[in-house]
């Protein structure tokens, strides 16, 4: 019984011990906007991403294929376009002449925030029309996106915070939920990433 004990307790020391705490989140952010005072960049090569052709709902083959989704490290960019993909030329001018918005999901950084899923956070969801230059090389798509962030936010990676983001009413303990404030221009450069 004694050694059942000493090991949850040496587990349940290493385990608070391996999530960084509020205090430490929000002085991690803080130095992240020190270390980027102007703007935020994020650079996507071709190697290290993967673009897709896809759709809004891709189990429904009767929508069209209106939509380029890249993924880069849990980061994903979705570009929608307001013509189906296949009828139009994946050369820049068509794509940036039938681009109708882009969203954005987990901005990649490197914000140090163990056992906190944080990122920063665009002011809207989607920028429509604008924001977007279009490139292309061969097979492959390349773009920019001038944008900027808002906050810098998330939830600690705990049973407790997980349960309370899963109820309704979207009540969080101050301890689960972090937020830092300021706006920081981001710029997205994705340089030739294959096409699926």
């Amino acid at each position: 019984m004694k050694i059942v004990l000493i090991v949850f307790l040496i587990l349940v020391t290493f385990t608070s011990k391996a999530q960084i705490s509020k205090n430490q989140v929000i002085k991690n952010i803080n130095q992240w906007y020190l270390e980027n005072p102007n703007k935020y960049s994020v650079n996507m090569l071709g190697e290290e991403a993967t673009a897709t052709i896809t759709r809004y709902h891709p189990e429904r083959p009767e929508e069209k294929n209106d939509l380029i989704e890249v993924a880069y490290k849990g980061m994903k960019v979705q570009l929608k376009f307001n013509q189906e993909l296949e009828e139009i030329t994946t050369h820049k001018d068509s794509l940036q002449k039938y681009f109708q918005y882009v969203s954005l999901e987990n901005i990649n950084h490197d914000i140090a925030s163990k056992g906190w899923n944080i990122s920063p956070l665009t002011p809207i969801s989607s920028l429509r029309g604008k924001g977007v230059i279009f490139n292309f090389v061969d097979d492959s798509i390349s773009f920019t996106i001038n944008w900027s962030t808002y906050t810098v936010m998330g939830y600690k990676d705990s049973k407790k915070c997980r349960n309370q983001l899963s109820f309704e009413d979207g009540m969080v303990s101050e301890d689960c939920y972090v937020s830092v404030q300021k706006n920081l221009p981001f710029e997205l450069i994705v340089s030739k990433v294959k096409l699926k």
